[in-house]
């Protein structure tokens, strides 16, 4: 049953910011507040092409918000007056992240490449994960457990060049020449910085050459202990 939740009325689900907006998605609208004037310029609702169905990301490039829902993604170009669904991007879930040449989509659907909404995106496989995301979210998820049960479905999507990274399950995997590895099992909190691909693991801090395709391990002091988080 996927129906209006009474209880997440104007409550904000996810939110993104760019150079000059603040974007917010409260239950079934999307609200735009300017930076400088601190103040709100517009909404956008389901009359504004906004899919009626709850945001679960946000995410702003300067030139689009990309909008990610249950159902799949749409886009609003800034400036535009309207939403538009993105029916090549449809998906049970999905992330989306963005680099200098454009949007990655990662979706139990599929992965998906695309520079501006209007494109026909590339498309590459889905992360090996996916069928088990797909089951959870078919076989239903109560939306009060929602957020503790698909925290580890597709975590801290980054790139580097071509290269596409992302943690699922606990596990970091990488898209390159349009197939997925796996480079590190139980790893988090993926990066990219200069070249390289950061990550803490339970030895510390990792350090991932993409073209050598080896691991430095930079261990924490001894007297830090627990689980590295961040």
């Amino acid at each position: 049953v996927a129906g209006r939740h009474f209880s997440l009325e104007r409550k904000s689900t996810a939110w993104t910011r760019d150079a000059r907006f603040l974007w917010v998605a409260a239950d079934n609208e999307i609200v735009q507040i300017d930076l400088a004037e601190a103040s709100v310029l517009r909404s956008f609702g389901k009359t504004d092409g906004l899919p009626d169905a709850l945001v679960y990301q946000l995410l702003s490039d300067g030139k689009t918000l990309w909008i990610v829902h249950r159902g799949g993604v749409a886009a609003l170009r800034i400036g535009g007056e309207r939403i538009a669904d993105l029916p090549q991007l449809k998906a049970r879930f999905a992330r989306v992240c963005a680099d200098a040449a454009g949007v990655w989509v990662i979706a139990d659907t599929g992965t998906f490449r695309l520079k501006t909404p209007g494109d026909a995106p590339q498309v590459f496989p889905a992360v090996p994960t996916a069928g088990r995301i797909r089951k959870l979210v078919e076989d239903g998820i109560w939306l009060v457990h929602w957020a503790r049960r698909t925290g580890h479905f597709l975590t801290s999507p980054t790139s580097l060049g071509e290269r596409l990274y992302v943690g699922s399950y606990g596990d970091i995997y990488e898209l390159a020449d349009g197939k997925w590895t796996t480079i590190a099992e139980g790893g988090w909190e993926q990066a990219a910085r200069g070249g390289r691909l950061w990550f803490a693991d339970a030895k510390g801090l990792e350090e991932f050459d993409p073209e050598t395709r080896k691991t430095t391990t930079w261990p924490l002091p001894e007297a830090v202990r627990g689980r590295n988080t961040r």
